[in-house]
């Protein structure tokens, strides 16, 4: 049976190229809380695509942004609020990918 820490990196992993989450989108997806989110992401998130994931106001800590910007960049996200709303997921096609992932486990 999947943990939480597997759900948050699965739901991170289910995410296209292109998109963006915040914290509080997971949370809701796995069903725990933006905070736990952005803990387990600290500790375990360098194993997944961790710059798709961001604060809801578009932001990383600070010692993660340039290395995020890298990425940001080579998929044409921006940066800032507008990145998550421009660059959201389809949350269907998401939760459906996720699902498929957290079998897996």
């Amino acid at each position: 049976m999947p943990t939480t820490v597997d759900d948050v990196l699965a739901a991170v992993e289910a995410l296209p190229a292109g998109t963006v989450v915040s914290y509080s989108d997971i949370a809701e997806l796995v069903g725990t809380s933006p905070r736990r989110v952005g803990t387990i992401m600290a500790r375990e998130g360098q194993e997944v695509d961790w710059w798709r994931v961001t604060s809801v106001r578009g932001t990383l800590p600070e010692h993660l942004v340039a290395h995020a910007r890298q990425h940001w960049d080579e998929e044409g996200l921006g940066g800032g609020t507008a990145m998550l709303r421009d660059h959201a997921p389809d949350p269907i096609v998401w939760e459906r990918n996720w699902q498929r992932l957290r079998v897996r486990i």
